[in-house]
């Protein structure tokens, strides 16, 4: 979400398309708004995206796997950034909701899940 996406990616191959095809054109929305938000606030997509995510009541806490100082800076700062009404509605507008499923191992449960999903028959 943090960088620009290029025309090819990790996520292509036949397992990936049935994870990622469906969503990749929202998805691809949601990145372009994180950049459009971060380039009119002079802030990095990492910053943006991060506020997002803290502002967000179903997420505990962002995880930040940061490599760089860069990164750390941005994890840090991202404290201090407020995403507006109107950011979030533009960001959570082409949202579409990815379900991990990987790991569960009683189909019965799996199932279970699945139904509790709503709409997940048309995914």
């Amino acid at each position: 979400m943090t960088r620009r996406t290029p025309e090819s990616a990790a996520t292509d191959g036949a397992y990936a398309d049935m994870l990622y095809k469906a969503k990749a054109e929202s998805d691809r929305a949601v990145i372009d708004e994180v950049g459009a938000i971060a380039d009119a606030r002079g802030m990095t997509r990492a910053q943006v995206a991060l506020a997002w995510l803290r502002r967000n009541h179903v997420v505990a806490a962002p995880v930040v796997g940061a490599r760089t100082i860069q990164q750390m800076d941005d994890g840090v700062t991202s404290l201090d950034i407020d995403i507006t009404d109107e950011e979030a509605g533009r960001l959570e507008a082409p949202c579409t909701p990815h379900y991990d499923l990987q790991g569960i191992p009683d189909e019965r449960e799996m199932e279970r899940i699945k139904a509790s999903i709503p709409g997940y028959a048309n995914l």
